[in-house]
């Protein structure tokens, strides 16, 4: 039952609050979803989530254009060091394939997308753009010695492997 109905900016509002212990939020929040939208309410009537539910999507919101934001310096960077503005597009088909990968491994583990893995995934898409950095240029230093494309590629895939893995394992280690 409602207590209390405040005002605050001409619009009446009252406040519905509960403290859920040892139940995940994300759950929580879409069963709430779920039962206030198949609710028949008012014109002009809406809900709004505050407390820590408010604070997460902020910090979501944050961290998506800290990702985006990652993704086009890191675009720039390497146009400008390759001189070139296709092989950085190859480079940076890597992050939708490494977040492909986390949301099914996500899925797989029964974790939910949190501020932590948002972070892990931001690490995943550093770690596969160094790696792809490190295979396309020394691809690139194989065709100036006369290679075709694809034997360079195929090439620079061997030759660099161990290097490329012991960058990724050591990354992962240290975090």
């Amino acid at each position: 039952s409602i207590k209390e109905i405040t005002r605050e900016f001409q619009e009446r509002f009252f406040l519905i609050s509960a403290d859920v212990k040892a139940r995940n939020l994300d759950t929580i929040i879409k069963q709430t979803e779920n039962r206030l939208n198949n609710l028949d309410l008012p014109p002009n009537t809406r809900f709004v989530y505050a407390g820590e539910e408010e604070e997460r999507r902020k910090a979501f919101d944050s961290l998506n254009q800290a990702i985006l934001l990652a993704i086009i310096l890191v675009y720039m960077v390497m146009a400008a060091k390759f001189e070139n503005l296709v092989q950085p597009l190859i480079i940076m088909f890597t992050v939708p394939m490494g977040l492909i990968g986390a949301f099914v491994f996500l899925l797989i583990s029964g974790n939910s997308l949190s501020i932590i893995s948002g972070i892990g995934i931001m690490v995943l898409i550093g770690i596969g753009v160094n790696d792809a950095i490190v295979k396309v240029e020394y691809s690139n230093q194989l065709r100036k010695e006369g290679m075709v494309i694809r034997d360079a590629v195929m090439t620079a895939s061997k030759v660099r492997l161990r290097p490329i893995l012991m960058t990724t394992f050591t990354t992962i280690f240290g975090l």
